[in-house]
């Protein structure tokens, strides 16, 4: 992947238009570079836990550089089988998370940041990868106030808050209104710091918290999410991971001095945490109908899933995106001279970004389990999901939509025919590479937010701002990789 092709891509989706222009180089100010107090903090909780020195070594590093200030991000707990004995550079690598946070960083900085040499990473339980509940109290609080005397010690410009613990509220009350003090007992201050869910807004920009001498230290805030949340258990929502590189750029503004929020950005926050909502009322809704028995299948979004399960999701993603390119079709009637917002709001990139990742994640699955099961259903998901894509190529080649734009034009009928090439005919055997579908759904979404980028630099330099949207600053509102052909028997 070249470097202009980096700044386009993050997370492999294409990044939405406006995020790009976000994306700035930025530098770090001198902190106190001979104060290393809050790495002595963890490495001293982690000496008293008995944990062993490779581990105490590599949780200093990821939160350093031992200097004062910077951006933190808050992570929950650490996972239980890190590869400590290898270094730093190999839990990062192991580690999808850290690999997601190192990527949004790059990307977000201009590849100035880096999570090995100047971002911080901190757990609000450090050196503790049990369950919550099986702990007790003054075990947690001591997580807790170690947590709270490194972030202090380290006195971060700015924290990016994606974590969160949910403790045992069975175990500390009768009532609601006790449970709910004697949560916040052991948390103090540190509550402060967790995420306040997918899409929810800060009230306020800065936050302080007590140190050990009882001094109050104020820093930014960013409320985020953890990133196995959009790269784990909802993939198919690339929208999250959009939303990942934008608090990422806004803990990077807000270190800067320079970031200010726009009216787009609290659109893609709402439906986001819109789109939260309904999959959870849709996971407690089949959650009870499994347990009066009424439902024999019901799996969460959240566990593991099949070649079966993604192909579902891949077949209303592709129905959307016909639906995308129709509303394209008719907005161009009604409003021709428009083209911005009409691209805009039929989501196709962002459809093809979904259809990329699902395409990709299928693949994986299914060069994970073939050699072993060569289960026929699965093979016959995938035939099913390539046989789709290609109608849709010879649909759009056959008819093409009616569009005014000779860019957007191009655009759908060079990667339509892109589509359809994927595809080998053999009387014998017809084949296709799932990696190659994927990239074209994946460069159709570059071109498109290419042009929507193009088209809102135009309209600026007329002063004319889409959508009517206002800006206003933050003090203001308390390579692509192929995979193997997969040949049809």
């Amino acid at each position: 992947m070249t470097p202009f092709e980096q700044r386009k891509i993050c997370l492999k989706i294409a990044i939405d238009h406006r995020v790009v222009r976000l994306c700035k180089q930025i530098t770090l100010h001198g902190g106190d570079s001979t104060s290393s107090e809050y790495v002595s903090i963890l490495r001293r909780y982690g000496t008293w836990l008995g944990r062993k020195t490779d581990e105490i070594n590599v949780t200093a590093e990821l939160a350093g550089p031992t200097t004062t200030g910077g951006i933190v991000v808050i992570l929950s707990q650490p996972r239980y089988d890190h590869p400590f004995d290898r270094g730093l550079d190999a839990v990062i690598e192991d580690c999808e998370t850290f690999r997601t946070l190192d990527e949004l960083f790059r990307t977000a900085s201009c590849n100035s940041l880096t999570l090995r040499e100047n971002v911080s990473v901190i757990d609000l339980l450090p050196f503790i990868p049990h369950p919550p509940e099986k702990l007790p109290s003054t075990f947690i609080r001591k997580a807790f106030d170690t947590c709270r005397l490194a972030i202090c010690a380290k006195n971060p410009d700015v924290v990016l808050c994606s974590g969160r613990i949910q403790l045992p509220t069975q175990h500390y009350g009768t009532t609601t209104k006790m449970v709910s003090r004697k949560i916040c007992d052991l948390k103090g201050d540190l509550a402060r710091l967790e995420t306040r869910g997918i899409g929810q807004l800060d009230r306020f920009d800065s936050i302080g918290l007590q140190g050990n001498g009882q001094e109050q230290v104020v820093m930014s805030r960013v409320s985020g999410f953890h990133p196995s949340c959009a790269v784990n258990h909802l993939p198919e929502h690339t929208i999250l991971r959009q939303l990942l590189l934008l608090n990422t750029v806004k803990a990077c503004g807000l270190y800067r001095g320079d970031w200010q929020e726009v009216k787009w950005m609290d659109s893609l926050r709402v439906e986001c945490s819109g789109m939260m909502d309904k999959i959870k009322y849709n996971e407690n809704k089949m959650r009870k109908l499994k347990i009066r028995g009424q439902s024999s299948s019901w799996r969460s979004t959240r566990r593991s899933r099949t070649v079966s399960h993604y192909s579902l999701v891949y077949f209303d993603i592709l129905k959307n995106l016909r639906r995308s390119i129709t509303r394209i079709e008719h907005l161009q009637r009604r409003q021709p001279t428009e083209t911005y917002d009409n691209l805009l709001t039929s989501k196709l990139s962002y459809r093809c970004n979904d259809l990329s990742i699902v395409l990709r994640k299928v693949s994986k699955l299914f060069r994970r389990h073939w050699p072993r099961t060569k289960r026929m259903t699965d093979l016959q998901c995938l035939v099913d999901m390539a046989w789709e894509a290609r109608k849709l190529a010879e649909d759009v080649i056959k008819t093409p939509p009616e569009v005014q734009n000779v860019r957007l034009q191009n655009i759908i009928r060079l990667e339509m025919s892109n589509l359809n090439a994927c595809f080998i005919d053999d009387r014998i055997k017809p084949s296709y590479d799932l990696e190659r579908l994927a990239d074209v759904f994946l460069q159709m979404a570059v071109s498109v937010e290419d042009m929507l980028g193009d088209l809102l630099e135009s309209e600026n330099k007329h002063d004319v701002t889409p959508s009517g949207e206002k800006t206003r600053s933050s003090s203001d509102r308390n390579g692509f990789r192929h995979g193997e052909i997969i040949v049809i028997d």
